[in-house]
């Protein structure tokens, strides 16, 4: 009989580099791949690989790094759980900062100006249309997460390596 492990699992993380794998019975060991980087042994992990992160657009680093903005709005990525979390410029992937994740909300993103007090500022159209910029199959009905963090000098680390 063999048994097949999901991630996330229960208390372990859930990093990128995770996938299902089949164990066979008796067998004690779990073995895990760095999809990352293509090695099927396990390795010493870059701090990309050990600590969730998310790509950014350049243009909203520094508001990042002033700490105007504490949230960001996504949609079908990866998981992402309160705790460290690095923004990766996408376009230098050694401009990065790391936050402190401190809450995950879902909701449709017709819902999201309201709950971010910025209905007046967005309306639905202009959400919808900025979303768009970076998903272009989204509509007002998906399902997208606010993911809140603190600025980078409340809890995080700013760094351009």
């Amino acid at each position: 009989m063999a048994l097949t492990l999901y991630y996330p699992h229960p208390i372990l993380p859930s990093p990128s580099f995770w996938r299902p794998r089949r164990i066979s019975e008796g067998d004690t060991e779990l073995a895990l791949d760095n999809i990352v980087n293509g090695h099927s042994e396990n390795r010493c992990l870059n701090v990309e690989d050990r600590v969730q992160s998310l790509k950014i657009v350049p243009r909203l680093i520094p508001e990042v790094r002033a700490g105007s903005k504490t949230h960001t709005i996504r949609w079908c990525e990866r998981v992402i759980t309160p705790g460290p979390m690095l923004y990766i410029n996408t376009e230098d992937v050694t401009d990065r900062v790391e936050v402190l994740v401190t809450g995950v909300s879902r909701m449709p993103l017709s819902a999201v100006a309201d709950y971010l007090g910025k209905a007046e500022e967005w309306p639905d159209a202009v959400l919808l249309a900025g979303m768009r910029e970076h998903y272009p199959d989204i509509n007002m009905v998906s399902g997208v997460e606010v993911i809140h963090h603190l600025p980078p000098s409340a809890g995080g680390d700013d760094r351009k390596k």
